[in-house]
């Protein structure tokens, strides 16, 4: 076992043998709820060195010919909250390893293990000639990745999706159930957000939004958020979508708007805390979109009247005048 991209995440790879022969790995990783460190979930944004992050791992024998080194893991367990869950969710790694390492066995008894080698580098092969392919077709010129988080963007030929992390988040849409059974909180609300997709001849997703309230005096609240500041842009005429955002209410009405990366705080039952993603950039000229989803998009209450008078110049005497069909939309995921 080893860390990986930061500390929460903790690789596990257990070897595969065929006739004595290495053939490969089984390989997962996990991103844990805790590893230890100055703040609940190892994800405090007010650190200034690495050892106040958590636990830091190098690659660990975790098992000696099929048995557990145990002093290891309690080491581990120790520095760690909630012990017992995470000994769970290393245990649940470990047989994901195992079930690999049987399929690959199984794979290499059916096949030949030089049959499932050979698959291997192709598969490496014909992965590097489509990244060279596809590089080579690139103009010249300096390039510059940035990812986001939030609503899905608008495509050039359809709305963007509500409600999606996008790219390479490692976060599940975990259940308000789940979350009020886990931990001393109650959901007040979760929805999409109105308005925070950029509009355009297709619109930008809708950001998520969360209000929490703490049910005892201890609970404490950190976050890792991104575009707080800087809208996330649209696409040939399209506008911006909405910046996401913390917000700290209190029982008397006093409203506060939190760093993107606050540092851990003590809320009590008297606050709520308010968790919006961003919204996402629309596509194309905004007085180019059709009737039937200017009329979706007011109608269903994602977007208010106010903002379709701003971005598609419409008055609520004019949205009620649209042509609407609900049978005719397909609602299916793609």
């Amino acid at each position: 076992m080893a860390k990986g991209t930061h500390l929460p995440d903790i690789n596990f790879a257990a070897p595969v043998f065929i006739n004595g022969e290495l053939i490969a790995f089984s390989c997962n990783v996990e991103h844990h709820a805790d590893v230890g460190g100055s703040a609940a979930g190892s994800m405090a944004s007010n650190v200034d060195e690495i050892y106040q992050e958590g636990l830091r791992l190098p690659v660990v024998k975790l098992f000696d010919r099929g048995r557990m080194i145990d002093d290891i893991l309690r080491i581990i367990l120790l520095n760690v909250r909630h012990p017992v869950e995470r000994r769970g969710d290393y245990n649940a790694q470990i047989a994901s390893c195992r079930l690999g390492a049987r399929r690959l066995v199984e794979l290499a008894t059916a096949h030949g293990a030089a049959r499932l080698n050979a698959v291997f580098d192709t598969v490496i092969a014909r992965s590097e000639r489509r990244l060279r392919d596809a590089i080579g077709r690139l103009a010249d010129g300096e390039y510059c990745f940035e990812d986001y988080i939030g609503g899905g963007g608008a495509r050039s030929w359809k709305d963007g999706k509500d409600g999606v992390q996008c790219h390479i988040p490692n976060t599940a849409n975990t259940p308000v159930e789940v979350l009020e059974v886990e931990f001393p909180v109650f959901v007040e609300e979760y929805c999409l957000a109105p308005d925070a997709g950029g509009a355009g001849k297709y619109r930008g997703g809708l950001a998520l939004r969360r209000t929490m309230r703490a049910l005892n005096a201890s609970s404490s609240f950190n976050g890792a958020g991104e575009r707080f500041h800087h809208q996330p842009w649209g696409l040939f005429g399209g506008h911006a979508g909405a910046i996401g955002q913390f917000l700290l209410l209190d029982d008397d009405g006093t409203q506060t708007k939190l760093a993107p990366k606050p540092a851990p705080m003590i809320c009590g039952p008297e606050q709520r805390i308010v968790v919006q993603s961003p919204g996402a950039g629309g596509y194309g000229n905004a007085r180019e979109r059709d009737p039937q989803l200017l009329a979706s998009d007011w109608r269903s209450g994602k977007y208010s009247s106010d903002f379709m008078r701003e971005h598609y110049g419409l008055s609520e005497a004019e949205l009620e005048a649209l042509p609407f069909d609900d049978s005719a939309f397909d609602y299916a995921e793609d």
